[in-house]
């Protein structure tokens, strides 16, 4: 497994994240104010060199830029192609949103692709926007590697309840479209009730948790 610095290499238990295959689903709990989110998260996207892998964010109240940048700070290298799915919020601050880009040139080399949902009650909505990037992926991805990065279901769930909640994530997870997709999806662990949690994590192959150090469950 490449890696693009040793810091990132030091995050997650290698001997575990070197066993994750193509279409597993991850569950990330960890605080969402930890600097061990976002390095785990670079970590989970770079499981294959970044220049032969295509990633996915599922943004929630962050926005493209903030996302683009937890890929900037960790990863030295970039992605053979990036896409944002930006999941329009209340609680997306008034400076968050599509960053000014001067133009769609620019923005295309920084972002990649951009699409936006207008609402986080709206998952079917949500659900097409994903399939249609993985959708024109698939049919050129050669030999690259497809990540997809949710972020995240503790923003998700200030909107739908988590058994609405479950349904997508299962049904997503289990398209044929993303039986090659490396998944992962973050959850704040602090601000749900063990019940919340321990029910999503019931559709994942791994549980990375985020205690002293990281505990992984397979």
């Amino acid at each position: 497994m490449t890696r693009c610095n040793e810091r990132l290499t030091q995050t997650l238990p290698a001997t575990v994240t070197d066993s994750i295959a193509p279409g597993d689903d991850v569950f990330v709990r960890c605080p969402s104010v930890a600097d061990e989110e976002s390095l785990a998260c670079a970590v989970l996207s770079t499981l294959g060199p970044p220049e032969r892998t295509n990633v996915l964010s599922v943004a929630v109240t962050d926005s493209p830029l903030e996302r683009r940048a937890v890929w900037d700070r960790h990863v030295e290298r970039a992605p053979a192609r990036m896409a944002v799915v930006s999941v329009e919020t209340d609680t997306r601050s008034p400076q968050s949103g599509v960053e000014p880009v001067q133009n769609e040139r620019a923005r295309q080399a920084r972002f990649g692709r951009v699409e936006t949902v207008s609402s986080p009650t709206d998952l079917t909505e949500l659900g097409l926007r994903i399939t249609e990037v993985l959708s024109e992926w698939r049919d050129d991805a050669n030999d690259r590697r497809t990540v997809l990065c949710f972020h995240s279901l503790t923003a998700l769930l200030q909107s739908v309840p988590v058994e609405r909640l479950f349904k997508f994530v299962h049904v997503l997870a289990n398209l044929p479209l993303t039986e090659d997709v490396t998944a992962h999806y973050h959850l704040d662990p602090t601000v749900h009730d063990e019940v919340t949690v321990r029910t999503l994590a019931e559709l994942f192959d791994v549980v990375y948790e985020r205690g002293e150090t990281w505990e992984v469950s397979r």
